[in-house]
């Protein structure tokens, strides 16, 4: 029982920080970040969303989709982790400035279901590729994956830093030698080859930026180990524009190759064999931990009695039971769902954090304002933006709405969300 304890002490102690700033001495260089970026961003969902551009469209018409949602996500990331590095907080804290003490609950609580599904789809593509392997029931392979994927995430940002380190160099051989089986017939084979579920190109932008968007927007959560803005936006920026762009097309080409999108006939295609299946596992489980990282952020945020490690594992088996209901299979429909009501938050929280950054330097406690009504609207007009108007990319047009309409709303009305006599830091734009 003693050892228990000492181990349970030691996991609370590493989760200090949900919704406090992370002390500078505990802040890395962009380079220390590099690991954690990319073992977020080398994850099966960017493999499988990258593949279902692929089945969407041709391969050329298929990277340029990707490149172009990809410097949407890598500028709203930049704009988010350079705010994290500023004010050490987390995503969901930063969300109470722009939202209000009970709007950042609800935000922090929809952000945390998203990232649930995302859980739910790593933690049945992991269980999927291991019953290749073992001869147990999905379902209960599953369940032990979860407890065991659960452990380095209870550790925070330390445990997702060390798995990284572990992981990510086994990952890139692994696309290496993917790539070569699957281009062993050549790329003039590939970049003719038509797309079996054809897609309008606007569309399949936008799907790239809703694929990863929560990730974009809660860069925050690992901006804040940054040691400055710079670290953060150079780790940030490479993140997105090398890392999480090579596996989108990397994903896109392996569909092409295969003929299907789904991730672990790809494996078997490919004829990749144990090793591959035990690879994508790996891959899932540094997905997985960060989702649990970065959700339980979320929950602590509107749940700020619970523990962060009861949360954790509450988020762990939330995401088991919902993996039951082979969320994969609805991949393209959770991305547009999830997509829609998350895209224009983005718009809110960059423009209150570089436009109106003034009232970051007071503390947090000290926001009066419950539910912030020009954040709630922007996000509402957002929304409708996203939905009823095609024109374009869909996610870009809900961004730039949410954008405007609280930027404007804000100088309009100059409401405050620390006291209604108190508008100084709507004055302080920049």
């Amino acid at each position: 029982m003693a050892g228990l304890k000492s181990f349970i002490e030691k996991m609370e102690s590493c989760n200090q920080y949900a919704t406090e700033p992370v002390p500078k001495n505990l802040r890395k260089s962009w380079v220390g970040q590099m690991f954690v970026w990319v073992g977020w961003v080398f994850s099966v969902t960017g493999f499988m969303g990258g593949a279902l551009i692929g089945s969407q469209q041709k391969l050329g018409s298929a990277m340029l989709a990707i490149v172009l949602g990809m410097a949407v996500l890598a500028l709203i990331g930049v704009l988010q982790s350079s705010t994290g590095a500023r004010t050490g907080l987390s995503t969901y804290v930063l969300s109470r400035y722009a939202f209000g003490t009970v709007g950042s609950k609800i935000i922090s609580f929809i952000f945390a279901l998203t990232i649930i599904g995302w859980l739910a789809v790593g933690i049945s593509v992991a269980a999927d590729a291991a019953s290749y392997i073992l001869p147990f029931d999905p379902q209960l392979i599953s369940f032990v994956f979860a407890i065991i994927m659960s452990i380095t995430a209870l550790f925070d940002y330390k445990g997702i830093e060390w798995l990284s380190r572990m992981v990510v160099p086994a990952i890139v051989v692994f696309l290496v030698f993917g790539l070569y089986k699957a281009t062993a017939g050549g790329f003039t084979a590939l970049f003719a080859m038509a797309p079996t579920d054809p897609k309008p190109f606007t569309m399949c932008v936008a799907m790239v930026i809703n694929s990863w968007i929560t990730g974009a927007i809660v860069a925050a959560d690992i901006g804040r180990y940054a040691k400055s803005e710079k670290d953060a936006g150079i780790s940030t920026t490479l993140a997105f524009v090398v890392g999480c762009t090579f596996f989108y097309i990397v994903g896109a080409i392996f569909s092409l190759a295969v003929g299907t999108w789904d991730i672990v006939e790809i494996m078997v295609g490919l004829q990749m064999g144990m090793v591959g299946l035990f690879l994508l596992i790996a891959i899932q489980w540094t997905t997985i931990q960060n989702n649990l990282y970065s959700g339980s952020l979320g929950m602590a945020n509107t749940f700020d009695k619970t523990s962060k490690l009861v949360i954790t594992i509450a988020l762990a088996v939330a995401g088991v039971i919902l993996s039951t209901f082979k969320l994969y299979n609805y991949f393209f429909e959770f991305i547009l769902i999830s997509g829609t009501l998350i895209v224009p938050i983005a718009g809110v929280l960059i423009t209150d954090a570089h436009l109106f950054k003034g009232k970051y330097q007071r503390d947090h406690k000290e926001i009066k304002s419950k539910i912030y009504f020009p954040a709630v609207a922007a996000w509402i007009v957002g929304v409708a933006v996203g939905h009823y108007i095609q024109v374009g990319s869909s996610a870009v047009n809900s961004i730039v709405a949410s954008a405007l309409v609280y930027f404007l709303v804000v100088k309009l009305t100059r409401m405050s969300v620390f006291a209604k006599d108190d508008v100084a830091e709507i004055s302080r734009a920049s």
